[in-house]
Formats: structure tokens, sequence, C-alpha cells
């Protein structure tokens, strides 16, 4: 339980509210959230209907609006938060909890959090990272209608298995693209790969959104620039993988893609996973 002698009575609900949302907001970057960067980028990857782009693209424009965030929050507050609840997170936030500390400050005197105050104030932390469900409904409904679309397309569509090729590993531009074909045996690849085997750290399995099977690559510094470069000027056209001489999948690239790792699926078996994740250990 939390122990308070007084709990901030010079200030207002209101002034409060502010405080805590510029607090939250400033402090533990809950605003950055991950639908931004993860969960829409690989949404919009994955070609959803033209409706569901735009409303994706308007739902990056609202998470990327810090202002459009704190107020949603500081409504968010005002509406489903009791008087002693932001009592509570008024008070851990102006005194963040410290044990065996007594905190004195113009005649208030607050004994540090015990274990169950610590219990209520994570309770009270979730639940203010609550404030944007329809957000998070409305993603989840285009998360299922896209899962619908593919398994539909993925019905109609022959998979490729990885391919043997006469290339070094890493990743390539493809130079014959005619917006149709995406057969790996008819790629024609560029000479040279504009990301290396060198610029690639580490390969990892995980699952995407969606809830497929994905291989995650993850780049050095200078491997993520040169990614970022290659999907900047491949708009609209695949490149191509090659690891371990062969040629595992060929995506379109719909934006610029910022940062050091690339997810990428297939129709792959096991064996071809695990050879994947052990090229790196092996690669010389």
């Amino acid at each position: 339980m939390i122990f308070v002698s007084t709990v901030g009575c010079s200030q207002t609900k209101d002034q409060k509210i502010s405080f805590i949302t510029k607090t939250y907001s400033e402090n533990e970057g809950r605003f950055v959230i991950p639908y931004t960067k993860s969960i829409m980028s690989s949404l919009l990857y994955y070609h959803p209907i033209e409706s569901d782009s735009l409303k994706l693209v308007e739902l990056k424009t609202t998470l990327a609006d810090k202002q459009a965030l704190a107020k949603m929050l500081s409504k968010h507050l005002q509406s489903n938060f009791s008087e002693e609840e932001i009592d509570s997170l008024y008070l851990y936030y102006t005194h963040p909890p410290n044990l065996k500390t007594r905190v004195e400050k113009n005649g208030v005197t607050v004994i540090s959090f015990s274990q169950t105050g610590n219990a209520h104030i994570s309770r009270l932390k979730t639940k203010l990272g609550n404030f944007i469900p329809n957000i998070e409904k409305e993603v989840e409904q285009i998360q299922t209608r896209i899962r619908e679309a593919r398994e539909i397309d993925n019905n109609k569509i022959v998979k490729q298995k990885p391919i043997t090729v006469n290339k070094q590993d890493g990743f390539y531009a493809v130079e014959n693209y005619n917006g149709k074909d995406l057969s790996f045996s008819n790629l024609k690849l560029s000479a040279n790969p504009s990301v290396s085997a060198n610029d690639i750290e580490r390969i990892t399995k995980d699952f995407d959104v969606l809830g497929r099977v994905t291989i995650n690559i993850s780049f050095n510094y200078k491997g993520g620039e040169s990614f970022r470069a290659m999907t900047m000027q491949n708009k609209g056209k695949p490149i191509a993988i090659v690891l371990n001489h062969k040629i595992v999948s060929a995506p379109i690239v719909n934006e610029t893609i910022s940062g050091v790792k690339a997810e990428i699926s297939g129709d792959f078996s096991e064996e071809e996973i695990n050879e994947m994740i052990n090229w790196k250990r092996n690669y010389r």
C-alpha cells in the first residue's frame, strides 16, 4: 500500500492530469508505440486493399502527432480515472519511488512505496497506456482482413522453393521485372549485391503479424544504410535475397525501409530455415 500524509493539495485535478500527461509522454516515451514502426510497416508491406492502405496511412499520421496523442491521453485520464487514481499517479510522477527513502518537500512527507504500492502503480500505468483502444481495434480489424486476403492469394499462387544461383550471397536489385513475373528462375539479378554478406550480422526465426514463419535478417550499420538506399531506389520492384548461393525470397518493395533489420517469408521447410539460420555461422 501507499502511505501519504498529503497529496499535492495545491494542485487542481486538471493540473495533475496535465502534469501526468507531460511526464508520461516525455519520460516513458510511450507515444512511440509499436504500431508506428513494426505492425504498421509490416501491414503496409503485405499489400492491403486500397481503403485499408489509406486507413493505415491515416493511423500512422495520427500516431506521429504527439499533440493529438496527448489530448487523447488527457481525455482518457479525465474519463476513466478516479480522483484517487489520478492522485496516485501524480504522486508517483512527482516523487518516483525509492525504497527506504522518506521524501519531504514543502511540508509534505511521503513514505516510499511498498511492494504492494508498486503493484498498484503498475496496474495504473498499464491502464494509462490503454488510451488508444479504437486505433488498436482498427489495426486488428485490418490485420484480420489482410490475413484472409493473403490466405485466398496463397491458394492461387504456386509457392516457390529456393533455387541455386551463381551469385555471391547478399541482396540484389532485379533488372528485368515486368510487373508480373516473380519466378525465381526468371529473375535477372544485378551484377553485384547492394547489401553484401559481410553486412549481415545474424539470422533468426520469428513470426510476423499474420502469424506466419519468417526469417529475420539483422544488418550492421553499413548494411542498414545500404538496405535503406536499396529500398528507396527500388520502390515497386522486387529485391532478390541470396543466401548460401540460393535465391530464398524476392519481396516487392512498397516503401523505403530504414533500420538494421529485414523480414522475409516464404514456403520454407524446417531444414531450409535451419540452413539459413546457420548460414552466418558458417559463412567465411
